[in-house]
């Protein structure tokens, strides 16, 4: 081996006799050969050890970029995701290459069919109050909504446009809010009648409004802002030939007082409707996302059947407040465990003492059933708990249908007993929130995975049961009978339903002919 030397040995490769005093030694000399050949089998096995490990760092460091590259790959696969999400089904598009330090990403999403996107004016807009039933308010520059004394801006888009009978993709109407808005959701509803900015009344008016809600906006804590609202569904109800009135807007927070930027206000500031036109599949789509270091190393990650949604709506839900809403209840396991609580202001949650299960179940015959389901949040709020403690409070699947009138703490309905006492639920609870008596008042748990499981037909709809652990005595709250409505118990769903699909709830009876992708 090279840079190895063998001096020491003599040229015949004999070994040096070495004395210890008069003793020759001769054995140290083979010591010394073992010495030198064992330093030569460690040079050598270095070495291979060396070349080894190279080849190895060189497929670690293979590895590593082909990781890095798959990192890239996984971020603009999200950047697309999110944009499809956010495309309002206008079609292909792409994501541009984008750096990341030295590497970079890109997208590219395909089969969105063909796409035309429409920004309409509002061709005639106006606001009526009940209080001045006979005053037009057609030129004012903003447009007003209340609901103690009841304001409603009406709209109507001109959609002249738009081809008869054309496949709506997407719609969605924007209004710029100019003063504080509600605290609490704002419906919209379907105008039946024709009516002029010019001349139209609360009394010549107000009879025509659907009172079945078409979409919700939800509360905004800020002014100057805009809100957005899906009306896909009623586009293309009117491209389809059903008389075009517009819409009106109602609020469903009393004592709050807002203004809508009207068609005679600021320029910028006009309420429109944003419509993408669409011709063949508009969902699902294709989506190739590539990732690429800065050495030329790329990956590609495929997701050839994404579905695009339209823009989300919200279908806002609360007990007490119509007769439809759903209903509500507690089970008590103490000496009157027959009885039935419905009436009460309160429902309650106790796992102490004795065992208090809340009730609760809403009717999501608003939301479509081929709607997919992004958020779901329940709200209760909370008045008190008795000893004033802390706790947990659990929200479960309720396994059987129940009768509001009729449960009891043994009989899910009058002659028909649970299969347990105190209700037929999940024992895995579907979502829990800390409760604690020195913070009263709104309680949410998420309960998303819940309602998707409902609205998509996987398990009946027999609503939520409230539990709660050993450390809560009485969690009480506000029930659907409250004499505080704003406290009753609310629902909030966030859903998209697919571009290119109607999408409808289902409404009245008879044939409902909806149109869906396969």
């Amino acid at each position: 081996m090279r840079g190895l030397s063998l001096r020491g040995l003599s040229p015949k490769g004999t070994v040096p006799i070495i004395k210890k005093g008069n003793v020759p030694i001769t054995e140290r000399g083979f010591v010394l050969i073992a010495v030198v050949l064992a330093l030569m089998l460690a040079a050598t096995i270095a070495m291979l050890l060396t070349t080894e490990g190279a080849v190895e760092a060189e497929r670690t460091g293979r590895n590593t970029q082909a990781l890095e590259a798959d990192y890239l790959a996984r971020a603009a696969l999200q950047h697309a995701i999110w944009q499809n999400d956010s495309n309002a089904c206008a079609g292909d598009f792409n994501v541009p290459s984008t750096s990341l330090g030295a590497h970079s990403y890109a997208a590219t999403m395909t089969g969105g069919g063909t796409t035309t996107a429409y920004n309409l004016s509002a061709d005639q807009d106006a606001w009526i109050r009940d209080d001045n039933p006979n005053n037009n308010n057609g030129g004012d520059a903003s447009l007003h909504i209340k609901d103690s004394q009841v304001e409603q801006p009406l709209y109507r888009f001109d959609l002249s446009s738009l081809p008869a009978g054309a496949q709506i993709n997407s719609a969605s109407a924007s209004f710029y809010v100019k003063a504080e808005h509600p605290q609490g959701h704002v419906t919209v509803h379907r105008i039946t009648a024709a009516w002029d900015e010019g001349t139209v009344t609360w009394d010549s008016i107000s009879s025509t409004i659907d009172p079945a809600v078409l979409a919700t906006i939800s509360a905004q804590p800020d002014k100057d802002v805009w809100v957005r609202v899906n009306l896909t569904a009623q586009v293309q109800a009117w491209v389809n030939g059903e008389p075009n009135n517009g819409i009106a807007l109602a609020s469903s927070a009393p004592g709050i007082h807002a203004e809508y930027v009207s068609r005679e206000g600021a320029s910028n500031q006009h309420p429109r409707l944003e419509v993408v036109v669409g011709s063949g599949p508009a969902s699902p789509v294709n989506i190739q996302a590539t990732g690429t270091l800065d050495n030329g190393v790329t990956r590609t990650l495929s997701r050839p059947i994404m579905p695009a949604y339209q823009p989300p709506g919200i279908a806002a839900l609360q007990l007490g407040t119509n007769p439809g809403a759903g209903g509500d209840t507690y089970l008590n396991d103490g000496p009157q465990a027959g009885n039935n609580y419905s009436t009460n202001g309160f429902i309650y949650a106790s796992g102490k003492v004795s065992q208090d299960h809340g009730l609760l179940r809403f009717a999501l015959s608003s939301i479509p059933a081929g709607a997919a389901v992004h958020s779901a949040t329940l709200e209760l709020s909370l008045e008190s708990i008795g000893s004033e403690n802390a706790g947990t409070a659990f929200v479960h699947r309720v396994m059987s249908p129940w009768i509001e009138a009729e449960a009891s703490w043994n009989d899910r309905q009058t002659g028909t007993p649970w299969g347990l006492p105190g209700g037929d639920y999940d024992a895995a609870p579907g979502a829990s929130a800390l409760i604690d008596d020195d913070e009263t008042g709104p309680v949410e748990w998420d309960v998303t995975q819940l309602v998707a499981g409902w609205v998509a037909g996987d398990y009946a709809n027999n609503g939520f049961l409230l539990t709660a652990d050993a450390s809560i005595n009485r969690a009480q709250f506000h029930s659907g009978n409250s004499t505080d409505p704003a406290k009753s118990p609310k629902l909030t769903v966030t859903y998209a339903c697919q571009c290119g699909s109607a999408c409808l709830a289902p409404q009245g009876s008879g044939t409902i002919v909806m149109v869906v992708n396969d």
